[in-house]
């Protein structure tokens, strides 16, 4: 089974990391702890500015600083023992990309294949796609790929399958009974 894995909000903690560097460096900035949408433009007091900010003056620290998910790692060690994996993730422009690549050297994650994409879907022969984007999930499923949420705050409107914790990830991937189920 070929497994695609996000990396932001799913082994990265990415909006962790936003919001310590933001702390750091503009104290008087209350963010929220954990955003209800995925457009966190919408949801803090900058507004859209905070990507320019983010993705423009801040990156560097956000995107190598961050750390992984509790549990994270461990998870990645038992699955590639079972399963292809890939991580897919949506890095939109090069320096993005380099500095998803410089955090992957950093936790001793870059001999796992990635591939950076806003079309995960698309990967040639992937089964099952782990997201915390819930247009990622609605378009692997209308693809007939096994679309798993890892639950976020930001997530709640994804309707089908979601788990709370790593661990939960191997009931979907190893039973028989769901191993190519895509409707839950």
């Amino acid at each position: 089974m070929l497994v695609g894995i996000d990396i932001d909000g799913v082994i990265r903690d990415w909006w962790g990391s936003v919001k310590t560097v933001f702390k750091k460096i503009y104290p008087e900035i209350e963010l929220p702890e954990n955003p209800e949408e995925y457009d966190i433009g919408r949801v803090t007091p900058l507004g859209g500015t905070i990507y320019r900010l983010i993705f423009d003056f801040l990156a560097d620290d956000i995107y190598i600083n961050a750390q992984p998910y509790p549990g994270a790692i461990e998870f990645l060690d038992k699955i590639k023992r079972e399963h292809n994996i890939v991580f897919l993730s949506n890095q939109f422009t090069d320096k993005l990309r380099r500095l998803t690549d410089i955090w992957l050297m950093k936790n001793k994650l870059d001999d796992i294949k990635r591939e950076y994409t806003a079309e995960k879907e698309k990967y040639p022969g992937l089964n099952a796609l782990i997201d915390d984007c819930t247009d990622n999930l609605i378009h692997a499923k209308l693809n007939n790929i096994l679309a798993i949420a890892i639950d976020r705050q930001w997530n709640q409107d994804w309707d089908g399958i979601r788990i709370f914790n790593y661990n939960e990830i191997f009931e979907y991937l190893y039973s028989s009974k769901n191993k190519n189920k895509v409707e839950e």
